[in-house]
């Protein structure tokens, strides 16, 4: 498994569960192209911070397919997945923090790196210090990671009860 698509299963499993509209924030080539086939019938939105990596997914844009450069902190009355995968773990947290009641479901990748304050930065490192399970965020979540290893994935809801849910390839690490 190619560490950067490790979160496939778990997201393309959240966007199966709602046919809600959905929002990314961290454009990528394990997951704009992908999401834009799956979505069709409802609104994407994609948002990405460098600018010149965003150029690399315009070909996707349509009417229901739309692509920011910057968050201007879209939020609707309801998405049915927010996806976070977006730069720091700073504006992780914040994307979180603004969406986490907003949603059927979040889909974070790279959790694993909440364990290492480094990685995350000082910012979130003070945030998570004392945090020792996402139940901070969610009421329901999983934290799952693919079979084969690599980078770990939450599925959050503070709507849905995720606890049957599971995905073919991947194992529950946390509940």
């Amino acid at each position: 498994m190619d560490n950067y698509g490790t979160h496939q299963k778990v997201l393309f499993k959240a966007v199966e569960l709602t046919d809600k509209n959905v929002i990314e924030f961290g454009a990528g080539d394990f997951s704009t192209p992908q999401l834009h086939e799956l979505c069709k019938g409802r609104v994407l939105v994609t948002v990405e911070n460098n600018a010149d990596w965003l150029l690399k997914f315009m070909h996707l844009e349509s009417d229901n397919h739309l692509l920011y450069n910057s968050p201007n902190w879209i939020v609707p009355e309801s998405w049915g997945v927010v996806f976070v995968d977006n730069g720091t773990w700073e504006a992780r947290l914040e994307v979180i923090d603004r969406y986490r009641d907003k949603t059927d479901f979040m889909v974070i990748h790279d959790t694993e790196a909440m364990a290492n304050w480094a990685i995350v930065g000082p910012a979130a490192a003070a945030k998570f210090a004392n945090i020792t399970d996402w139940h901070v965020y969610f009421k329901y979540f999983a934290e799952f990671q693919d079979n084969e290893g690599g980078p770990c994935t939450i599925l959050g809801s503070n709507y849905i009860d995720i606890s049957m849910i599971e995905i073919d390839g991947m194992k529950r690490i946390y509940r």
